[in-house]
C-alpha cells in the first residue's frame, strides 16, 4: 500500500492502476485454475502470487525514487507464503480445514502465514521492537527533563 501511495502522490496514478490489473489478472487466472483442480490450497497461492506482483511492480515503478531492495525485503515473506502453501496443502489433505467450521477456514491461510513470518523474523522483529522501546523511553526521558528544567 505504501508504494502504491507513494506513486498516488507523484501523479502517477495511472501506474497504481496497471499495478492492480496486473494483480487481478494474476488472481483471477490464479482462483480460476484453483477452482478447476478444487483446490483451496491454490486460492491461498493464487492471493499470494497476486500480492507478490503488486509488490513487486510497485516498487519497480518507485524505484527511480527509492531505494528499495526487494529480493532482500520480500525473502522471508515469499518463504512464509510457500511454507503456508505446504502446510496448508498438507491439512487439506489430512482433513483438518474441512473439520473446522467454516466461518473459521478463511482465516487459517493468514494465521499460518503470521506464524511461520513470526518465526523466520523472529531477531528483526525483537530488534526493532528493541529500538521503538528504547527511541520511546529516550523521548519520555527527554520530555521529563524538559519538565523538570522548567519546573512543571
Amino acid at each position: 500500500m505504501s508504494s502504491k501511495q507513494l506513486l498516488m502522490a507523484r501523479g502517477e496514478g495511472f501506474l497504481t492502476v496497471r499495478v492492480r490489473l496486473a494483480q487481478a489478472i494474476v488472481f483471477l487466472l490464479g482462483v480460476g485454475a484453483a477452482a478447476a483442480a478444487g483446490s483451496l490450497a491454490g486460492v491461498v497461492a493464487a492471493i499470494t502470487a497476486a500480492t507478490a506482483v503488486g509488490c513487486w511492480l510497485a516498487n519497480h515503478y518507485n524505484a527511480r525514487v527509492v531505494e528499495t531492495h526487494l529480493n532482500r525485503a520480500l525473502l522471508a515473506p515469499s518463504i512464509a507464503c510457500i511454507a503456508t502453501w505446504g502446510v496448508f496443502e498438507l491439512l487439506a489433505r489430512g482433513g483438518l480445514v474441512a473439520a473446522l467450521p467454516w466461518p473459521c477456514r478463511p482465516f487459517l491461510p493468514p494465521v499460518l502465514f503470521a506464524l511461520l513470518l513470526l518465526a523466520i523474523e523472529r531477531r528483526t522483529l525483537l530488534r526493532e521492537i528493541a529500538f521503538l522501546r528504547d527511541a520511546l523511553r529516550r523521548s519520555r526521558d527527554q520530555v521529563g527533563s524538559a519538565a523538570g528544567a522548567s519546573g512543571l
